[in-house]
């Protein structure tokens, strides 16, 4: 099965303002949210949600929600024939029916699906708790990436600016709920990283009242810990990457890619050298032995795995952006 011939493509907007986001959520991105039971769902033979006689384009997204929520392994429901698929479907959502959600778009395809207890928090709520000038600002029918810049900046290698902001990621259609981390902006390409809990992180509260004011706190706390995203850079620029992180990089990376395009990405021609930096690594790590540097500089690793994830879609350009925070070091 080939998603794109099947489902609906997922929208999403690029953004060069907080406005420009807060008018996209009240327009293209302003979403119904539909009631149901697991019992009134099945799928059509082209794979076309049908809801009690009405047959519903969906997001290939709201297709893997549908097998979550029945407990079908994924890989599993997209690879065998549709008809199995739709035997499977109809006998489990009669097992033990519950309730969900059905989140559909102003064009009427499904976005996704969702329990009924879910909780959709109001977007609109969350970006008005948001200020600065934007250097990332990404709405799609999966949610919001907002990028807000800090006063701190860093030049870990000679014309090589960083800056330090905030990130925000937040969905109202069952994706995560709002949560901003600190992050990274590459001026010369807009190369973007989000580092790690680590360093903090905020979690917009639920609560009826006062999410926006402990939202907006928490962004004014979290912050004051730039100034160590910023030492963590600096740091990577003379750094040779070592063995095991690279054994750890390059297996992240290559979820999403084949291994010739992440062997690119990490300036690998010759796969033995990948996989002799792998070996290296397990057998350091079965022997509680002291990683080795590799021959590559943590900084290029950084930049390139980055690089990349500008022109990936929502879902892996989100990937791809902690993957590459996950790399700047905590002092």
């Amino acid at each position: 099965m080939e998603p794109s011939k099947v489902f609906v493509p997922e929208r999403e907007t690029n953004a060069k303002s907080l406005d420009e986001v807060r008018e996209l959520l009240q327009s293209e991105y302003s979403f119904t949210s539909r009631q149901a039971t697991i019992t009134d769902l099945s799928i059509t033979d082209d794979y076309k949600l049908k809801l009690n006689g009405d047959e519903l384009a969906m997001t290939h997204w709201s297709f893997q929600g549908l097998l979550q929520l029945l407990k079908v392994p994924v890989r599993f429901g997209e690879e065998i024939p549709n008809d199995l698929l739709q035997t499977i479907v109809y006998r489990l959502r009669t097992v033990a029916p519950f309730g969900v959600q059905l989140f559909i778009e102003p064009e009427g395809n499904v976005i996704n699906i969702k329990g009924a207890n879910y909780r959709a928090p109001d977007l609109q709520t969350v970006a008005e708790a948001l200020t600065g000038d934007v250097q990332l600002a990404r709405v799609s029918v999966r949610g919001l990436q907002i990028a807000t810049e800090l006063p701190i900046a860093v030049e870990p290698k000679v014309g090589d600016t960083i800056k330090v902001g905030t990130y925000l990621v937040a969905s109202q259609t069952g994706g995560v709920y709002p949560k901003a981390n600190l992050m990274s902006f590459r001026l010369v390409c807009s190369n973007g990283a989000v580092v790690g809990d680590e360093f903090g992180s905020i979690h917009w509260s639920m609560k009826r009242t006062g999410g926006q004011d402990e939202f907006s706190e928490g962004l004014r706390e979290l912050s004051k810990r730039g100034e160590l995203v910023a030492q963590g850079l600096n740091e990577m620029g003379t750094k040779m990457l070592p063995d095991t992180e690279f054994s750890r990089l390059w297996r992240q990376v290559r979820y999403h890619f084949d291994a010739e395009v992440t062997d690119k990405m990490f300036f690998i021609d010759d796969p033995d050298v990948r996989k002799m930096y792998i070996a290296r690594a397990l057998v350091a790590s079965k022997n509680r032995l002291e990683p080795s540097p590799t021959d590559l500089n943590s900084l290029d690793i950084f930049n390139s795995i980055t690089q990349v994830a500008r022109s990936q879609p929502y879902a892996k350009h989100e990937a791809l952006m902690r993957i590459g925070g996950s790399m700047i070091p905590l002092n």
